[in-house]
């Protein structure tokens, strides 16, 4: 009966070893309109974590998670939105929000090495696409205050930035990855642009510049295999060659 009860009591204390530290978020907020809203939700599952009013004012809450993973930060004004990666894991989190400018990146420190490769990505990002953002917008502003005389030339313009704006994500990937050439936060950000059939060929470029850990790694073999299904569906063109093998053994 003792050794029983000396075998329940080790198997608590490994359980409790094995609690995930809670994340813990401090955050800043001013300059928000009444009804506006911050969330965090599974950037690959959806599924929702938290749901906090924005009060203009210090802000505190935690999050009791089961495993680290990659997550959006999402705020919502009455006539605005914008949404930020991050990667979300047992630690604290410090973050500032401005409702007069709510573009760059909230999160001020993270206690995860993903977590600061991601604010550097955003730096990067801003950096690369500062003066591409004005002329979007600027493109955005007359469509959306277009006429039916010219609503047709401010769609051809806008269509012309968005595809400016599309490549251009590219070149900022490229450049983080260049910098951090280890890290799966690449294949996270590319998985989530989404463009792997309407980009084929630069998602194959990309993919052979990555080492052999990015390549072997789950994430690596998921992407391989959407960009062998991509590179099979292009017409009139020879499938490129794809340094890499998909989880099926696809190469």
């Amino acid at each position: 009966m003792k050794k029983l009860l000396y075998l329940f009591v080790i198997l608590i204390s490994i359980l409790s070893g094995c609690d995930s530290q809670p994340a813990q978020f401090r955050v800043t907020t001013k300059n928000f309109k009444p009804n506006s809203v911050m969330s965090i939700y599974n950037s690959e599952t959806g599924e929702v974590y938290k749901v906090e009013n924005i009060t203009n004012s210090y802000q505190k809450f935690k999050l009791n998670l089961p495993k680290e993973c990659y997550a959006t930060f999402l705020v919502e004004t009455p006539n605005k939105k914008t949404e930020h990666w991050f990667y979300l894991h047992g630690g604290e989190f410090e973050l500032n929000l401005d409702g007069n400018d709510m573009e760059p990146f909230p999160f001020e420190s993270s206690s995860s090495e993903k977590g600061g490769e991601f604010m550097e990505y955003y730096k990067i990002k801003d950096l690369m696409s500062k003066n591409l953002s004005d002329s979007l917008s600027l493109a955005q502003t007359e469509m959306d205050n277009s006429t039916r005389e010219n609503v047709a030339d401010k769609a051809k313009n806008l269509n012309k930035w968005m595809e400016k704006n599309e490549k251009l994500q590219f070149s900022i990937i490229k450049t983080y990855h260049d910098k951090f050439p280890n890290s799966l936060n690449t294949i996270f950000i590319l998985d989530q642009l989404g463009l792997v059939d309407t980009y084929t060929e630069t998602y194959v470029n990309l993919f052979n510049s990555f080492n052999n850990d990015l390549k072997e790694s789950k994430a690596g073999k998921n992407l391989l295999a959407q960009i062998t299904r991509s590179s099979r569906m292009m017409t009139g063109s020879q499938m490129p060659n794809i340094e890499g093998e998909s989880p099926n053994g696809d190469s």
